[in-house]
């Protein structure tokens, strides 16, 4: 845990080597949310696909 919580603390702070990236998200937290494979299984990005075509994009 100690070695995770560096590894973010690091890309937070754009320090050694680690990249900052301003206004990422995890696909599970974005909005539409999605999966990262094909697969499925993830329950919430499964259910937003059975309704999204109910959101008109205008």
């Amino acid at each position: 845990m100690k070695t995770q919580k560096k590894i973010i603390r690091d890309f937070l702070a754009d320090e050694n080597g680690r990249q900052k990236i301003d206004g990422w998200l995890p696909r599970w937290m974005a909005f539409p949310v999605s999966s990262y494979t094909e697969r499925g299984g993830f329950r919430t990005a499964d259910q937003w696909s059975k309704v999204q075509t109910l959101f008109v994009s205008e």
